[in-house]
């Protein structure tokens, strides 16, 4: 009965990694493969963005280790170290859920139930960035508090902030671990958790090679801009925008999905852990004001609801009564064929990464590079990352993913796509000499109009402007 309950979780994770493992190139992806470029041609981490051409060019490269592996993998390996890469990640993600969720629930449907709900939830975040390591660590971070194995939250720490900005998540459940031991006049252990995790943070200022600098940036960044995020950025929204809005099916599946787990969690029998209580109500909170949050949800449920599942449901049928059912062995034979069909797929279907001529401007590009054209390039920032990684230094650009930018001039970015300003004046503000942009959009019709901007080139999906009598040297 052991071996059929292996094989039925063996399949269950070659389905997840074969749902999970498409290449399709996120718009992030571009910059940190080349923030991975410079760290590995330098030997250090960048000071600022020099990619854009907008001042102050403030960045702190806050995933630099994932960037440079990124690099390595693509470098060495092409598209098959990129695959690879996420291959590496996804694996150690999902076999920690699947070992946890199946280690607390004996009955299949609860074990189900639960492990699709937060495969859902997680779904969102499951192209290649490095926030796929904080979910890692954020259930790492949960083992070490579970087992009381305090001693590793200062290494665990550490490397998280080489690896995502997701570590200040990590500061913040351990914080909640603490107030909770503190409620329960638990003084002497809520004391010696907040020593580890003061050490965590002391090595992060000393080791990591932004030192105070690391929290200060992020603080700033979150504070000045997280208004016009929210306003612009989908990811940054409140869940109840998309839901109500724009009318995403996606983002309405998951609010009712997490709804039920908190319905499970309140109405099991098992007794309620304040820690438990505390944690998911604050997330689910972070998950209703900024959809990107989604994720954790789904990450914390994972860990947390296996115990409050398996008091809830009373479903009959176990992993135990699956390993003794007649013709056991077909059903054996069936784990183990399916698992091969979704490993051989996974293998033949996803090791090319997936470059849309459709949102990404590959002709506009290969025609600036073909043209040996320099310049200052605006264009929108889920493009910026693919232009500056294929023609950096030649071109420099606006804005990228990372939207590294002054309040002033991110607000003036935004505004200028949506035709909320004069785009004259804002072309007129900034020293942009050239523009490519979506032929879909209203903006191209204006500018096309305009005799100061020539149109040198033109495909079925993007059109590239330069400036007749440009006022700045490139």
């Amino acid at each position: 009965m052991k071996k059929t309950k292996i094989l039925f979780l063996i399949f269950i994770f070659f389905i997840s990694l074969s749902k999970s493992m498409n290449l399709e190139a996120d718009p992030d992806f571009w910059w940190h493969l080349k923030d991975g470029e410079y760290v590995f041609a330098n030997h250090e981490v960048p000071k600022e963005n020099i990619y854009t051409f907008i001042s102050p060019r403030n960045w702190v490269a806050h995933s630099f280790l994932f960037d440079t592996s990124l690099f390595l993998f693509y470098k060495y390996l092409g598209t098959s170290g990129i695959f690879f890469f996420k291959l590496f990640i996804l694996s150690f993600l999902f076999s920690l859920i699947i070992y946890r969720v199946a280690k607390y629930n004996q009955s299949i449907l609860s074990f189900l139930i639960l492990y699709i709900s937060s495969y859902t939830l997680l779904s969102w975040g499951f192209t290649l960035r490095p926030h796929l390591f904080t979910y890692i660590f954020i259930f790492l971070t949960l083992i070490v508090l579970e087992k009381r194995l305090f001693i590793f939250i200062p290494l665990i720490l550490l490397i998280w902030s080489y690896l995502h900005a997701g570590v200040t998540a990590g500061v913040g459940i351990i914080l909640i671990y603490v107030f909770t031991q503190f409620l329960k006049k638990s003084f002497k252990e809520s004391f010696k958790i907040f020593l580890y995790l003061s050490s965590g943070i002391f090595l992060i200022l000393i080791l990591n090679p932004y030192h105070f600098k690391y929290f200060m940036w992020v603080y700033n960044v979150f504070k000045s801009n997280i208004k016009i995020w929210s306003k612009y950025i989908t990811e940054w929204e409140p869940i109840i925008y998309p839901v109500l809005i724009d009318h995403e099916i996606y983002y309405l599946f998951c609010l009712i999905i997490m709804l039920f787990l908190l319905f499970v969690f309140t109405f099991s029998n098992q007794k309620k852990n304040l820690f438990h209580v505390l944690l998911l109500l604050s997330i689910f909170y972070g998950a209703l004001r900024y959809v990107r949050n989604i994720p954790l949800f789904g990450i914390i449920s994972a860990f947390i609801l296996p115990f409050y599942f398996e008091n809830f449901f009373k479903f009959k049928i176990t992993f135990n009564k699956l390993g003794k059912i007649r013709f056991n062995f077909l059903l054996n034979i069936f784990f183990i064929l399916g698992s091969a069909y979704y490993l051989s797929d996974m293998f033949l279907n996803n090791r090319k990464i997936e470059i849309d001529p459709k949102f990404y401007p590959v002709s506009a590009v290969e025609f600036i590079k073909e043209n040996k054209i320099k310049g200052n390039i605006l264009s929108p920032s889920d493009r910026g990352g693919f232009i500056e990684y294929h023609l950096f230094p030649d071109c420099k650009i606006f804005a990228d993913g990372r939207l590294s930018l002054s309040p002033e001039a991110l607000r003036d970015f935004f505004q200028f796509w949506n035709l909320e300003i004069s785009p004259f004046y804002f072309l007129e503000k900034y020293p942009v000499e050239i523009i490519i942009m979506p032929k879909n959009i209203m903006l191209y019709f204006i500018i096309k109009k305009r005799k100061k901007w020539v149109k040198i080139y033109e495909d079925k999906y993007f059109s590239v402007f330069h400036l007749r009598f440009p006022k700045f040297k490139s």
